[in-house]
């Protein structure tokens, strides 16, 4: 079951992690508290097929988790300006 929230926050987001890196136990208890359920994605081009798959049904984030680490993450953060303009970028 989809939360609800008021409309433009986003309910879910697409994170896009390392391969075989877990994400901060912490973001993810982060996110649950505030009612954002996390999808997570170790591909780039999975993560953004999903961001496409989601962003037209409800609000939602595409969470680069350790940016500095994602060599395609800045391509993937242009597609998704590009294609899914509805969708929020957030890093952490």
């Amino acid at each position: 079951m989809e939360a609800t929230r008021k409309e433009g926050i986003p309910t879910r987001c697409v994170m896009l992690t390392e391969r075989g890196v877990e994400p901060p136990a912490a973001l993810v208890e982060a996110l649950r508290r505030h009612s954002i359920e996390p999808v997570r994605c170790e591909s780039p081009f999975i993560a953004f097929a999903r961001l496409c798959e989601l962003s037209g049904r409800t609000p939602v984030a595409l969470l680069l988790v350790h940016p500095d680490r994602l060599p395609e993450g800045e391509a993937l953060r242009i597609a998704c300006e590009r294609y899914t303009p509805t969708a929020t970028c957030w890093v952490y």
